[in-house]
């Protein structure tokens, strides 16, 4: 079996960023989004790097 590559819009990824700077734990968040912790934790690196030209693309439609 192989495992799909999954793909988040934009909107998803913001508003998972915010989240995680209200939630107590990143694993705990990662876990109710079911997603893994690093996947977070890069999302918010990129926001505070690039600013606006984060998160190209529309995700999987």
């Amino acid at each position: 079996m192989t495992n799909q590559r999954r793909k988040f819009d934009k909107s998803f990824k913001l508003q998972t960023v915010e989240m995680s700077y209200e939630c107590a734990s990143i694993t705990e968040l990662a876990s109710e989004l079911g997603i893994r912790p690093a996947l977070i934790y890069r999302w918010r690196t990129e926001l505070s790097t690039r600013r606006e030209m984060s998160f190209p693309g529309e995700g999987k439609k």
